[in-house]
């Protein structure tokens, strides 16, 4: 009985459910890796396969079992026991054959179960038997959740083993940054100083630390500088980044944010007074060209004076209320002569094209203009400058004038001209260092206060709107 308790059987399994349970015990337990329970299932086999022997044996000799049973066999079987059946001496026979049979099973399931416990016994003190046939009868009773506790640990395993990867995947991530802090602290740091020699000298040709792609993207702003006679007299120093800084990291670029101090930033000396230092940011695209790394490519991030307005000089706005005050005298003369080659201030087709008008007017009417300038007021509050393709100025003016109309053929006052003065806003273009209009738009009045009035060259009084 011990026997078939240690395969987990009972006494009652068919020899093919031995071997059956035999085959699953050694592929659970090879003789490479757990010898000693081996050995004891071999054993345990061997005894129960003995046993089955004995009783198939004992089975034939009394006549019980065939030594072959094959299927006509079986069809023989049955037909005998059919003729016992009516047969009164034969069921007297069988039930003898029975008795013998049930008796003599019984007498070597005793003396099976009596050799096999005096072997355990012998075998304790060296053999894993109990803790053994312990542990295959929870597997078998427990198969179910044995697989079930397999799944779960497979499962958990590659949840490590992700984890793990993700880890070391992260862990290389850190060290390309480290290694790029380093490049972008050093590359960088050179960038800057060339970027401010290139921008006093107003030229990327010896940006050493640059590719040829970015001094030819580059260069265009440094023209722009040129263009508009601005000047840059300041220093720019780079702060240093760290990982956090870095956007994207390669073995062939990196893109990191940086961000640089400049002392004072480009300016026109004649618009404006030096300007404050401010900082800028910028995300740099370093690439690597042969063993060495070069700034590719810039884009703006932050620029923190790029909302505040460079203060315009009072001698701009002079220069500005000096225009108007002189296009405004020869306005005067030249609607009296009916000239506009007169203008000297405008560079503005449709305006000359709309005094002319005027001037058939007069004719048609056989009449002429004669008036006094009296003066100019100009809004000082209004004044805009732009340094886009060229540096242009709006500003709000208003002429005022005290004349008649005269007939031509009498040479009599036929009209006073009494119609009220209108604010103009004016749009200049700062060309060979002077102002020129190249527009002029019609308001319903000042908008911005400080306005001052002009008389000939000089500003006479100031007064608040």
């Amino acid at each position: 009985m011990e026997a078939y308790q240690l395969l987990n059987l009972t006494p009652l399994a068919s020899r093919q459910e031995v071997e059956t349970r035999y085959k699953e015990l050694c592929a659970t337990y090879p003789k490479s890796t757990h010898p000693e329970e081996r050995k004891v299932i071999d054993e345990a086999y061997q005894e129960i396969m003995e046993h089955l022997n004995k009783t198939r044996n004992h089975k034939i000799s009394h006549g019980t079992l065939p030594e072959t049973p094959s299927q006509e066999e079986h069809v023989s079987v049955d037909r005998d026991e059919a003729a016992v059946k009516n047969d009164p001496n034969s069921k007297k026979t069988g039930k003898w054959k029975l008795v013998v049979w049930i008796g003599t099973g019984l007498v070597a399931g005793v003396m099976l179960s009596a050799a096999a416990f005096a072997y355990f016994e012998k075998e304790s003190d060296n053999t894993p038997s109990s803790s053994l046939a312990s542990e295959t009868a929870s597997k078998a009773s427990n198969t179910s959740s044995t697989d079930n506790d397999d799944v779960e640990v497979d499962d958990e395993q590659k949840a490590e083993e992700k984890k793990a990867k993700e880890l070391k995947k992260q862990e290389a991530l850190e060290q390309k940054k480290e290694d790029a802090v380093s490049v972008v602290n050093d590359i960088g740091l050179r960038f800057y100083k060339d970027l401010e020699n290139s921008l006093i000298e107003q030229t990327a040709s010896g940006m050493s630390t640059t590719t040829a792609k970015f001094r030819n993207e580059f260069q265009p702003s440094l023209n722009s500088l040129r263009q508009h006679d601005s000047i840059f007299e300041g220093t720019i120093d780079m702060r240093d980044v760290d990982s956090s800084s870095i956007r994207s990291v390669d073995d062939q670029q990196i893109v990191a944010r940086t961000t640089a101090d400049y002392s004072s930033r480009s300016y026109n000396p004649y618009l404006q007074e030096e300007p404050a230092g401010n900082a800028i940011t910028w995300e740099l695209t370093f690439t690597k060209q042969g063993d060495d790394w070069l700034v590719d490519g810039r884009k703006l991030i932050k620029d923190e004076a790029s909302t505040e307005k460079m203060a315009i000089r009072e001698e701009v706005k002079d220069d500005l209320a000096s225009t108007i005050n002189m296009h405004a005298m020869e306005w005067e003369e030249a609607y009296e002569q009916k000239d506009s080659s007169l203008f000297t201030q405008v560079d503005a087709p449709a305006y000359i094209q709309r005094q002319e008008k005027y001037y058939k007017t007069l004719d048609q009417n056989s009449r002429y203009y004669e008036g006094e300038f009296l003066g100019v007021e100009v809004s000082y509050d209004s004044v805009e400058v732009t340094q886009g393709k060229n540096i242009t100025a709006t500003v709000q003016a208003k002429a005022n004038y005290d004349g008649a109309y005269f007939d031509m053929d009498t040479d009599e006052m036929v009209d006073v001209d009494d119609t009220t003065s209108t604010v103009f806003e004016y749009t200049l273009w700062y060309r060979n260092e002077d102002w020129v209009i190249i527009n002029t738009k019609e308001l319903n009045g000042f908008t911005k206060g400080d306005v001052r009035t002009f008389n000939d060259d000089d500003y006479s009084y100031d007064e608040d709107y």
